[in-house]
């Protein structure tokens, strides 16, 4: 993100929690109030935020911690930024599709269905949204961007980048009509620089377009020769089902269907389809090779 924000000349600010050379220093950032950020906003100009942080994914905190790291610090950062004198703000929030719920209920999702969070991570998320929904206000321009499982062309431990080394052990079960819709990482990058001058509300933050498994067994077969088995979908719900989802971090991306409505954002972000992304992580060089 930084080196894309450097390489287009954006100035930019990095609050950090360790003292280093470059980057906003603040101690326990998560406990200051509304108005400390509004005080450091001006100190630095600081008009537009994009917030990225926050305790992702299912963990062993206790739900306090989930409340006040990704709801209430959100929240007070939108406040802080809100009582500012400065002139043309915007707020970025980054969430996750999983306030639909994971699976979700309904395929595919749109921004406007009911959302239905399950486990911490999502529940928090969800109630980050309310917040901002019900404290913003017209001269801070909040962006919600609903984001999927991110992949990317250096990680090595993705979702995605794990169903292709399943692929290549030929352990991969493949499931007809099977949907996915993931989030590359130079589109995530994509949305949050955009967001800073463009949009206003909420979007599913995913790539292009969905894919489905039996697309993606075929790319991952012109690729590299693996394999795949053939399945009653019945029995791989039982087999996926016994494996721990701590050790594959994948039960849910091979056995559900989810995917979302994007020409809202498709028409102002224009983010990148998930082979076009894959097809530049095979020919450039990275964990896929």
């Amino acid at each position: 993100m930084c080196k894309e924000l450097q390489k287009r000349k954006i100035h930019f600010k990095v609050l950090i929690r360790k003292k280093e050379k470059e980057g906003i220093f603040v101690k326990n950032p998560s406990e200051k109030s509304p108005d400390f950020y509004k005080k450091l906003f001006e100190k630095y100009r600081i008009n537009k935020i994009i917030h990225l942080a926050a305790i992702s994914r299912e963990t062993k905190k206790p739900w306090k911690e989930y409340y006040r790291i990704n709801v209430e610090w959100t929240k007070n950062l939108y406040e802080g930024l809100k009582k500012t004198e400065l002139q043309n703000k915007s707020f970025t929030f980054i969430s996750t599709v999983g306030v639909y719920g994971m699976p979700p209920k309904k395929i595919p999702c749109s921004i406007n269905d009911k959302l239905n969070p399950n486990g911490k991570y999502h529940i928090s998320k969800a109630l980050a949204e309310k917040e901002l929904i019900k404290i913003k206000e017209k001269n801070t321009r909040l962006v919600i961007l609903r984001s999927s499982i991110i992949y990317s062309k250096n990680d090595p431990g993705s979702s995605l980048k794990k169903l292709y080394d399943l692929f290549l052990s030929k352990k991969f079960p493949l499931i007809k009509k099977t949907v996915y819709h993931y989030t590359g990482m130079e589109n995530v990058i994509n949305y949050c620089i955009k967001s800073i001058n463009k949009g206003k509300g909420i979007f599913n933050a995913v790539d292009a377009e969905p894919i489905t498994s039996k697309e993606l067994v075929t790319f991952f077969y012109k690729k590299r020769k693996g394999g795949s088995i053939h399945l009653p979908k019945t029995l791989v719900k039982l087999l996926i089902y016994l494996i721990p989802i701590e050790k594959y971090k994948i039960k849910l991306g091979i056995l559900c269907d989810w995917c979302y409505t994007m020409s809202k954002t498709n028409k102002i972000f224009k983010p990148r389809k998930t082979f076009d992304l894959l097809e530049e992580y095979f020919k450039n060089g990275s964990a896929w090779q």
